[in-house]
């Protein structure tokens, strides 16, 4: 049995944007949300898609001129998200 996830969210953080454009317009179609840091979050904004800074959900801005971000709290949202509604469910 195949169980299928629709994606939700996503965060976009690169140096080379050739091809960006492309991949954020359609993950817009699909009405996925967008995180971003930095010179991406200004590049997908330029291009009046919707995008939510990760400093935002973080906290913490990113340091040493955007070579170092913070995404400890995105990583355990992201990859707790299941274990937390187990943990809900049994509750």
């Amino acid at each position: 049995m195949t169980h299928s996830k629709q994606i939700k969210n996503v965060l976009i953080s690169v140096f080379d944007k050739n091809g960006l454009e492309d991949v954020v317009h359609k993950l817009n179609q699909l009405k996925i949300n967008i995180f971003s840091t930095g010179g991406t979050e200004k590049f997908i904004k330029g291009l009046n898609i919707p995008v939510n800074k990760v400093e935002e959900v973080t906290g913490f801005p990113s340091i040493l001129g955007g070579r170092v971000k913070h995404y400890t709290q995105i990583y355990l949202e992201a990859f707790c998200q299941e274990e937390i509604m187990n943990l809900t469910k049994e509750k």
